[in-house]
C-alpha cells in the first residue's frame, strides 16, 4: 500500500508538472454514429478503491507520517461502495438510442489493472488499442467510461495540512473509432466537491465526507450524461456551487 500511494504521489507531480497532454473536449459526432451498420459498444472501468490523495511540497518522510494519521480516514474509503456507478452505462445507452444510435452494453468492466494501463488520448486520438474489443464483440464504436480516481484530496506542507480535504473525482468519457483510433466525443468530467464541516466528526464514519464524496460522483455522472446529450453542464457554474460561491 506504502509503494502504491508514493506510486500515486509521483504520478501526480508529473500531471502537475505540465508532463501531461490534455485532450480537449469533443462534442459528440452524431453524423458518424447514425449509420444504421455502425454499432456502438458500451463499457466502463471497474470502480478503483476510494482513497486519499495529498499534494504540495511532501517529502517520503512526511508522507509516511501523514499517511499513518490518514490511517482510518484510509480504512474507511476503501469500505465505501459505488453501486449507482454501473448504471452510468444503461443512461448513456438510453441517450444513444434517443439518437438513432446502435449499441451493445458490455456488462464485464475493464479491470483494475488493465484500466491502469490505459493511455490519455491525445490529439483527437486513442492512445490505446481496443482491437482486441472490436474482434470479440463486432463492434466499430467503443464508449468508454474510465472512473479514474475517488476520494479525497488535501495539499500539505511538509507533514503540516494547508488546507481541509475536498472530495475529490476522476472521470472521463470517450467513442473511439475501433477502426482509425479517432475520438467521436471526449469529456472530462472530473470535479470537486466542498465537504460541510465538521468534516472529521465521526472518525469511524466520516458521514460529511462520505456524503461529499458520493456528490461528487453524482455531478461528474451528470455532466459526462449531458455531455453526451449535447448539453454538457458548465463546469464553472457546477465547481462554483460545490464550493459554495
Amino acid at each position: 500500500m506504502f509503494k502504491t500511494r508514493i506510486f500515486t504521489l509521483l504520478v501526480a507531480i508529473v500531471v502537475l508538472s505540465g508532463c501531461v497532454s490534455t485532450q480537449e473536449m469533443i462534442t459528440v459526432d452524431e453524423a458518424s454514429l447514425s449509420n444504421n451498420e455502425v454499432v456502438v459498444g458500451i463499457i466502463l472501468t471497474e470502480a478503483p478503491l476510494a482513497e486519499t490523495f495529498y499534494t504540495g511540497s511532501i517529502g517520503l518522510l512526511d508522507y509516511a507520517i501523514i499517511a499513518g494519521v490518514n490511517s482510518t480516514l484510509d480504512k474507511h474509503l476503501n469500505s465505501l461502495v459505488f453501486d449507482d456507478y454501473p448504471k452510468i452505462a444503461q443512461q448513456l445507452q438510453t441517450v444513444l438510442h434517443n439518437k438513432g444510435v446502435n449499441t451493445l452494453l458490455i456488462e464485464t468492466p475493464i479491470a483494475l489493472k488493465e484500466a491502469e494501463k490505459l493511455k490519455r488520448p491525445s490529439k483527437g486520438k486513442s492512445k490505446t488499442s481496443f482491437v482486441g474489443y472490436q474482434e470479440k464483440y463486432n463492434i466499430d464504436y467503443l464508449l468508454l467510461v474510465h472512473l479514474q480516481q475517488v476520494g479525497t484530496t488535501r495539499s500539505y506542507y511538509g507533514p503540516v495540512p494547508t488546507s481541509e480535504p475536498v472530495a475529490t473525482v476522476a472521470m472521463s468519457g470517450q467513442i473511439i473509432d475501433l477502426a482509425t483510433h479517432d475520438l467521436k466525443w471526449f469529456y472530462d468530467a472530473s470535479s470537486q466537491q466542498v465537504i460541510e464541516t465538521p468534516w472529521d466528526e465521526s472518525e469511524v464514519q466520516f458521514p460529511n465526507l462520505t456524503t461529499a464524496i458520493y456528490q461528487a460522483l453524482e455531478t461528474s455522472t451528470r455532466e459526462l450524461v449531458g455531455s453526451l446529450e449535447g448539453n454538457p453542464k458548465n463546469k464553472v457554474a457546477a465547481q462554483q456551487v460545490a464550493s459554495g460561491q
